[in-house]
């Protein structure tokens, strides 16, 4: 056991919830203790766990009770919540968020939460403590998560991605559009901007706000498997197209209910890949970085993008995800960029377990910190391991305020505060409005677009066969060979998946 933590013996636990509805009632008195008592809830959740990730004991039923008892109740509540006025200026409205802020409620906004990987009751507790963000949660799951999120004392709302990348694909029904690799076929830039505005409109329907698209990788190997995620080769049509599709998902204003934040990735080199072997290291000089990878990021940070995805690659042997030269130096200094950077895939706890540059979780924690990620995608340990070292005096609470300043920045500009229809907190089968917003999903205009893309990005090359007679258009009868064309057949495992596909 921890010698750091307070264990509640199990006779309390009867004893607590009568002290909160007498506390409740006479709680004026007592309002000088409370931040100290709710903050040591959360802290110790009422046993030796080192975090909600790995609490499996009945008790966890008790935490969400107290915790919400407290954060929710009157005496917890901000007067008048005056970051909520729309009048104020961005920066204002921010530092008055800041300023209530306890360092517990700092760094959660900094962590995001995988629904899939987790335990629905975790979950649950996440939101509940001030999760930043969840990523791949639909539906009604999503509306429960936005309303235990916007019931605490703060009432910050949960940033929800998905990875939308072709279509808002892993939603049964919604539209399909063509890969970027299919799209760059077409050298259309307002297609580009078209298929990611239709795509916007899906996801926002559903009540998130962010996809992790486009990629501005460039796909120079054809070894590696994730190039047609990518436009291609070529650095001027991968930032061209890219930058069309970052408009597309944010429209003329983000704040609008169909608009959705756009995610620049993965920065940088990721399509180089030793091998053409994903997330292995890519053997470039930082001047053939600036000189062929960059560009293209650079368009992205001309159009807005509010938000960057650190990629899994080593770039010349240094974690993209610690590689504070990509990403303080040159992304938020050099470039201006004044969104937030998130990292993919537990890439935090790849330093440790993977890439070997960091000797445990604490360690991988402060480097990703320093380094300049701002959310971690899918390592929950960072919350507790962050709490350990500011207590350790190992962090910097100045890059953690920087790195909440940015998450809140992207939530205000993204209308979550301000917007009603961005916020879905009720049950789809409650909500009068949500048949009529699902009505987009796979919709005739948007269906229209997903053909009339698919049909651009074709590329003939040139049309004939090895004969010399031409091979479009298809002939029904018997071709040159007498043989009679008739079917068409597309195989393998992916065939009848529209999703895949």
């Amino acid at each position: 056991m921890r010698s750091d933590v307070v264990v509640f013996p199990a006779s309390m636990c009867a004893i607590i919830p009568i002290f909160l509805i007498v506390f409740s009632i006479v709680q004026l008195p007592f309002r000088p203790i409370l931040p100290v008592w709710t903050a040591f809830l959360k802290r110790q959740k009422m046993c030796a766990c080192s975090g909600p990730h790995s609490c499996t004991e009945n008790h966890s039923g008790l935490y969400l009770f107290l915790t919400e008892t407290f954060n929710n109740g009157a005496y917890m509540s901000i007067p008048n919540r005056p970051w909520l006025d729309s009048t104020l200026p961005e920066t204002k409205r921010i530092q008055l968020l800041l300023n209530e802020m306890t360092l517990e409620e700092k760094i959660a906004q900094m962590v995001q939460i995988s629904y899939s990987v987790v335990p629905e009751k975790t979950a649950d507790e996440w939101a509940v403590r001030g999760a930043g963000s969840f990523l791949h949660v639909l539906g009604d799951n999503a509306r429960r998560l936005q309303r235990l999120a916007t019931k605490n004392r703060l009432g910050i709302p949960v940033i929800f991605g998905i990875d939308a990348i072709h279509g808002h694909g892993l939603h049964n029904g919604a539209t399909v559009f063509p890969t970027q690799l299919a799209l760059a076929c077409s050298w259309n830039e307002d297609l580009a901007y078209r298929v990611a505005r239709a795509t916007a409109k899906e996801v926002a329907a559903e009540g998130l706000h962010w996809t992790f698209s486009p990629v501005f990788c460039l796909g120079r190997d054809l070894r590696w498997g994730r190039i047609n995620e990518t436009f291609g080769e070529d650095k001027l049509l991968a930032g061209r197209l890219g930058a069309a599709m970052v408009r597309g998902y944010q429209g003329t204003d983000t704040r609008n209910p169909d608009s959705i934040i756009a995610c620049a990735k993965h920065y940088i080199a990721y399509g180089e890949s030793t091998g053409g072997r994903d997330s292995y290291d890519a053997p470039v000089s930082i001047r053939n970085v600036r000189t062929n990878f960059l560009p293209p990021f650079i368009e992205a940070v001309k159009a807005g993008c509010l938000t960057f995805m650190a990629g899994y690659n080593p770039v010349d042997g240094v974690p993209c995800s610690a590689n504070e030269t990509l990403l303080r130096d040159i992304l938020k200094n050099e470039l201006g960029f004044d969104g937030f950077v998130v990292t993919d895939w537990m890439n935090t706890t790849s330093l440790m377990s993977r890439q070997k540059m960091a000797a445990h979780m604490k360690d991988a924690s402060r480097i990703a910190l320093e380094s300049g990620n701002d959310m971690i995608m899918t390592s929950p340990e960072f919350y507790e391991s962050m709490l350990a070292l500011v207590r350790d005096g190992k962090a910097d609470i100045a890059q953690i305020e920087d790195a909440v300043t940015r998450i809140l920045a992207v939530k205000f500009r993204a209308g979550l505060f301000d917007v009603p229809e961005k916020i879905l907190t009720l049950p789809t089968a409650e909500d009068p409005q949500a048949e009529k917003a699902r009505a987009v999903f796979a919709c005739s205009e948007h269906r229209a677009l997903a053909l009339d893309a698919a049909r651009d990005s074709i590329v003939l090359l040139k049309n004939e066969d090895l004969s010399g007679v031409p091979a479009l258009p298809l002939r029904t009868g018997n071709d040159a060979a007498g043989k009679s064309v008739k079917r068409i057949a597309v195989i393998g495992p992916n065939a009848d998946s529209v999703r895949a596909q």
